[in-house]
């Protein structure tokens, strides 16, 4: 999204640091709303609302201030999709983003 964003005003030197939900809103021109991840109490709180936003395949974009699990702080990214790993048990072993 911030890629297309930055296409639309030539490069990324104008967007001076634009959001995924700037761009969103820019190229859709649909009304966006910010969360940020404190304002969930738990993980499973934040993962579950990713889950029904990403089932009523709703586009979500999300930013990273540190490099935990070799992602590159500081970047944008755009969430294609949400799936859960269960074992043969059905018990769910990872969350993947």
């Amino acid at each position: 999204m911030e890629k297309a964003y930055a296409k639309f005003n030539q490069n990324y030197e104008r967007i001076v640091a634009g959001s995924g939900r700037e761009g969103m809103r820019v190229l859709s021109a649909m009304p966006t709303k910010n969360y940020k991840m404190d304002s969930f109490k738990t993980a499973d709180d934040l993962w579950n609302f990713m889950v029904k936003v990403a089932n009523k395949d709703y586009p979500q974009t999300c930013g990273t201030r540190t490099s935990d699990y070799n992602i590159v702080r500081g970047h944008a990214y755009t969430v294609l999709r949400t799936h859960a790993l269960v074992d043969a048990a059905g018990k769910q072993v990872a969350r993947l983003v």
